[in-house]
């Protein structure tokens, strides 16, 4: 998180909603994302998939990312990645869940069932305009 260009991504995101028609929905897609104060302040809705950890782990050796000089995979996965993702979905429940914004789906669903989730919750929320 130290090393991301957070004052970037926020201009970026104050942009592309700037310049979206009425109506439209800004997708923001990033597992650190919700560390930025600035970024969770102008979300609607937050949608966190949850996964388990065999399958978080099975996907991340499924797409050959390597990991960084001097680690193993599953000692990587399990101090470093496995630990990310709960503290991030802790994050989102801190921040979002008391709000009635987080949306938790299973990573486990297929991609229709998900976006058929998102889509029912977008809905029902009747959400009016960006909290830009």
């Amino acid at each position: 998180p130290s090393n991301a260009a957070w004052n970037a991504i926020q201009v970026e995101i104050k942009k592309q909603i700037s310049s979206l028609p009425p109506g439209s929905i800004l997708i923001l897609d990033g597992h650190m994302l919700l560390r930025d104060e600035r970024i969770r302040n102008v979300l609607d809705i937050c949608v966190y998939i949850n996964l388990n950890k065999n399958i978080c782990y099975n996907r991340r050796l499924q797409r050959n990312m390597p990991s960084p000089s001097g680690w193993n995979h599953q000692e990587y996965f399990n101090q470093c990645i496995w630990k990310s993702h709960l503290n991030q979905h802790a994050i989102a429940e801190r921040y979002f869940k008391t709000a009635s914004m987080l949306l938790t789906l299973s990573g486990n669903d297929n991609m229709d069932s998900l976006i058929h989730q998102i889509e029912l919750a977008i809905s029902s929320s009747n959400l009016k305009s960006s909290k830009l």
